[in-house]
């Protein structure tokens, strides 16, 4: 299957490079897949009722949240929300 993408602004394609660059991707399509695998990955934490990611620092053992993951699913509580 191809799946082809379009960006509109020159931010959007800026962040895409930069990404590209950041993560050491040969290819766009492979950044996206790895952008990919990770959001099925929070889709299915989410799914089981995880609300939060946290980083830690493996030397010194700080923890952050990076983020909720209802945020970035647009889910709240695991379950996704209404579309109408």
């Amino acid at each position: 299957m191809n799946v082809a993408l379009d960006f509109d602004d020159r931010q959007s394609k800026r962040i895409l490079r930069e990404m590209r660059k950041a993560g050491g991707f040969t290819s766009d399509a492979e950044m996206i897949r790895a952008a990919l695998r990770i959001l099925r990955t929070l889709q299915e934490q989410a799914k089981e009722g995880y609300t939060e990611v946290i980083v830690q620092n493996p030397f010194t053992g700080d923890q952050q949240l990076l983020m909720g993951i209802e945020d970035v699913l647009g889910l709240r509580h695991g379950k996704e929300k209404d579309e109408s």
